[in-house]
C-alpha cells in the first residue's frame, strides 16, 4: 500500500479477509485438519487449503510475531474513527485467545512448539 502497489482500500480488505480466515480457521489436537490450536498457529499452512502442512508444529514464536505483524497491518490499513470502530475482526483477539498458559511445559518457561503427534518440543 505504502510504495503503491495496492490501494488503501484493497490492502484493508486484503487485512481483514485473512483475519477473518484466520479466526475461523479450525483450531484442534487433531493430526490433520486443523490450522491452530489452544491459539496458536502452524509454522507452515497448506496453501491450498489454510490447515496444517505435512508434519509442522505449532510455533509458540511465530504466532506472536504473526499478532504483531496483523495488528500492524490492521492499525496502518483501518484507523478508527467515531463513526467506524475496529473490526470485530481485530488482531487484538488473536492475541487473546492463545492459551500462554498451556504452552508451558515446564513452568515457567514457554516451549518453542508442540506437534500434535508427540506433545511439546523438548527444550534441550
Amino acid at each position: 500500500m505504502e510504495r503503491g502497489y495496492v490501494t488503501r482500500t484493497q490492502a484493508a480488505q486484503r487485512t481483514v479477509t485473512t483475519l477473518r480466515f484466520f479466526w475461523t480457521a479450525p483450531q484442534d489436537s487433531a493430526v490433520s485438519g486443523s490450522t491452530g490450536y489452544h491459539g496458536f498457529f502452524y509454522h507452515f499452512l497448506d496453501m491450498s487449503t489454510g490447515q496444517r502442512f505435512q508434519n509442522v508444529e505449532l510455533s509458540t514464536i511465530d504466532t506472536p510475531c504473526s499478532s504483531q505483524g496483523s495488528c500492524s497491518a490492521s492499525r496502518t490499513t483501518t484507523p478508527p474513527t467515531r463513526s467506524k470502530p475496529r473490526s470485530a475482526h481485530s488482531p487484538t483477539r488473536f492475541y487473546v485467545r492463545v492459551d500462554w498458559n498451556w504452552a508451558q511445559a515446564r513452568p515457567p518457561a514457554v516451549s518453542m512448539g508442540w506437534h500434535p503427534e508427540g506433545g511439546f518440543i523438548p527444550a534441550d
